[in-house]
């Protein structure tokens, strides 16, 4: 199945990431996101629910992997692996309570 429509404003289709220092920040419309440490502890995330968390690992110099959490307990791992090509990422989402997986591309704006 393809998504046939999709009604969302774009600027919630944005994400801006950075990669400095070895922290990793992502932000989202409407200033929601997080600043975390890469291998350090899950932090806060802004404008989500007071007891969610993400904590960012990188197992090589392409990839990042952030677990997302909800009141201590795992809810998601997300994967962005950065692509030959230098300009787009490749999503990986998987939910944990039912093992769903969803799978995108980022392209560099």
């Amino acid at each position: 199945w393809k998504i046939a429509d999709l009604s969302s404003a774009k600027s919630d289709l944005i994400e801006e990431l950075e990669l400095k220092d070895g922290y990793f920040s992502l932000r989202r419309s409407g200033g929601r996101g997080y600043d975390a440490q890469i291998g350090g502890p899950p932090v806060p995330i802004s404008g989500d629910a007071a007891s969610a968390r993400a904590a960012v690992t990188m197992p090589d110099d392409q990839t990042i992997v952030v677990n997302g959490s909800l009141g201590g307990i795992p809810t998601t791992i997300v994967t962005m692996t950065m692509q030959p090509d230098g300009r787009t990422i490749k999503v990986a989402a998987r939910r944990l309570r039912d093992g769903s997986e969803s799978n995108w591309l980022m392209l560099k704006q």
